[in-house]
């Protein structure tokens, strides 16, 4: 009688220990999951407004062999021969030198950020025609089917809300 005397203050002792300890765990959980849920919008306001998400439909609604050909052509032309870098695009160390230049000038970074977006133009500019030579290519009726899964992927991509850059007036039921 005397052993069990002695060991509900240890058992006390030891429960409080693995109550805080569950709690601790439990409020990390809980605030991940707030975390996520706070950030999200804000992942996904980037997103509205990207250059990709205004191209993605178009993409999308290929169908998925062509559009399997069409993404290996454009990381032909955005990809060096033996390369993982960008075709065109100016050495990362190279803006970091001209950031951290002292002084810094403004005339040679404004070059460097001009370089990019000329090459992202390039790029866009590339699948724009390769987009258009395809769609030029289908038949009437694969255009029209190719139109109505677009409508489709439009419709999905609002449904989920995410911009869309044009809605045809079909879409509007």
């Amino acid at each position: 009688m005397t052993d069990m005397q002695k060991n509900p203050a240890s058992i006390r002792l030891w429960m409080r220990i693995v109550f805080f300890i569950s709690l601790a765990i439990n409020l990390l959980v809980v605030g991940a999951l707030v975390g996520l849920m706070i950030a999200k919008p804000s992942i996904r306001d980037r997103r509205v407004h990207s250059t990709r998400n205004l191209v993605q439909p178009f993409i999308r609604a290929l169908e998925p062999h062509d559009r399997k050909l069409f993404i290996k052509s454009m990381e032909r032309v955005v990809r060096r021969p033996g390369s993982e870098r960008r075709l065109g695009m100016v050495d990362r160390q190279a803006a970091l030198a001209l950031l951290t230049a002292d002084p810094f000038v403004r005339a040679d970074f404004a070059d460097y950020l001009t370089g990019q977006f000329e090459t992202i133009r390039e790029i866009q500019g590339f699948g724009r025609e390769l987009l258009l030579d395809h769609i030029v290519e289908m038949s009437s009726e694969d255009r029209l089917a190719y139109a109505d899964r677009l409508a489709r992927q439009m419709k999905r991509r609002e449904k989920f809300g995410q911009v869309t850059p044009a809605k045809p007036e079909y879409l509007d039921d």
